[in-house]
This record gives C-alpha cells, structure tokens and sequence, in this order.
C-alpha cells in the first residue's frame, strides 16, 4: 500500500512592521463650492459648395464646358479688343439644380499665338480679359513674338444673369509704344460653377456639462 505523499511544512513568515514613508499630500479643500456648468452649445458655420456641370463637388475645376476662339491684329501703343463668343449655345439650365441660385463663367483655358511671320521690332504684350459684368481679369505679360498656354481655375465674380448668351466678354491686348503690329491667333475655355447654398446655414454642437471649482477672490 502507498502513502500519499504531502509537501513539507513551511512555517508562516513572522510578522514585520511595514515601514514608514513620508508622502506628500495635496490637502482635501472640504466645502468648496463646485460650479456646475450647463451644456453649450457651438455654432459652427456651413459654407456653400460649387459644383460642375457634372453635378459633383468642385466638379467646375476639372470639366471645360465651352469654348471660344478668334483672331486680334494689335496695334502699337494701343489696346487692340477682340470679342470673346461661347462656340456652343450654353444653355447653363440653371434649374437642374435643386436649390441652385446662381452660375458663374469660370476661366480654364487661354492661349495665344504669334500668326504673322516676323516682326521687326519687338514689344510686350499685355493680354486682359474684360467681362460683360466689367471684371477684368489678367492673363498673362508676353514678348510679342512669343506665344502663351495656360490653365486657370479663375471663377469671374459675378453671377450670369442671362444663361443661353453667347457672348461672354471682351479679350484685350496691349502692345508697347513703337513695336511692330502682328496678328495673333488666341483661344479660351470655359466652365460653368453652380453656386448652391447651404439652406441651414450651420451646425450646433452641443458640449457636455462638466464641474470646476469655484475660487474666492477678496476684493
């Protein structure tokens, strides 16, 4: 017959006295007064969004919606205008926007090109464009037998009050006392930016209650 074996006795420690620490404590301030703070409320604002002609978000940066073209002859120490007409008939339909209010010409594309042959004597080039609204908006500074293409996002500040007109402005071009006159091939894209409005106008963000402590100041 086995024994069961069992572990040996292990007497229980002696007790010891749990040494003393010093600690300092920030002393409790009983009866102080605690300020309970309603919720508030933030008011934070929402601003209106443009849209594209493709319905999306900012779609108006990246679409070129029409375009216009021509011919300027400049003239020395003068301003030389060409009028600047939509190629398609726009037809902006303002009213497939729910809550949409206005539309604005945007600026995308211009470019301009030298079409006479030589000239003898060079000058500057200060090329503007003058919208019906009376805007002017600059388009760049060029040697006049150089040429120019860029791309813009420049919105024209002021809405289309007529939608289905093909006329949209004048191009302006300055040409420096005493250079040779030349005639300039120039072209313009544009899109069309749908302003909506936000119709609340802001949000409110409710922040939670919370307590502080309220401090006596002797006068």
């Amino acid at each position: 017959m086995q024994h069961r074996r069992s572990n040996p006795f292990i007497p229980k420690p002696e007790p010891k006295e749990i040494p003393v620490t010093e600690e300092l404590v920030q002393p409790a301030h009983k009866g102080r007064p605690v300020q309970l703070k309603p919720p508030e409320n933030i008011i934070v604002p929402r601003f209106n969004r443009m849209y594209g002609s493709l319905r999306t978000p900012d779609g108006w940066r990246y679409v070129i919606d029409n375009i216009a073209s021509g011919t300027i002859t400049t003239s020395a120490g003068a301003t030389a205008t060409s009028a600047v007409n939509l190629l398609l008939d726009p037809h902006w339909r303002l009213e497939q926007w729910p809550g949409g209010t206005q539309v604005y010409l945007v600026i995308r594309q211009f470019s301009i090109a030298l079409a006479t042959a030589t000239l003898a004597t060079l000058g500057a080039l200060d090329i503007t464009f003058l919208s019906n609204s009376g805007y002017v908006i600059p388009l760049g500074d060029i040697i006049s037998n150089s040429s120019e293409d860029i791309y813009l996002t420049t919105i024209i500040p002021s809405p289309l009050t007529d939608p289905d007109v093909q006329s949209v402005g004048t191009l302006q071009v300055a040409l420096t006392a005493a250079a040779t006159t030349g005639t300039y091939n120039w072209q313009m894209g544009f899109s069309g930016a749908y302003l909506l409005p936000d119709l609340k106008g802001y949000d409110v963000i409710e922040r939670g209650t919370h307590e502080r402590s309220v401090l006596d100041y002797h006068h």
